[in-house]
């Protein structure tokens, strides 16, 4: 299970698929501009708890957080949600998430 603030979304996110995909899955609007391809930063999140059961960056992942970073160095729980993948429960940290119109 992964909860997103401040929106208070609970999200069961399958073994092997991203927390982006879980959510557009489940009817959630997350922002991104390049659909899931780790280049845009537009799904960044920041995990704020359950870091530990984060799948290990890729590196297509830290290649596009590196890209776009706009801080210059690299935070713990720092993600990209089109690549973050869990082991278990989490908390992340994403504004504009939203319930799809119908």
């Amino acid at each position: 299970m992964v909860r997103v603030e401040p929106a208070g979304i609970e999200l069961e996110v399958p073994e092997g698929v991203s927390v982006m995909t879980a959510a557009q899955t489940a009817g959630w609007y997350w922002p991104t501009i390049c659909k899931g391809n780790a280049q845009c930063n537009r799904c960044f999140v920041e995990v704020v708890d359950g870091v530990e059961h984060s799948v290990e960056m890729l590196p297509t992942e830290r290649e596009g957080l590196e890209r776009v970073r706009w801080r210059g160095e690299e935070r713990e729980g720092e993600r990209l949600a089109c690549q973050l993948r869990v082991t278990g429960p989490m908390t992340v940290r994403k504004v504009g998430v939203k319930r799809l119109e119908s």
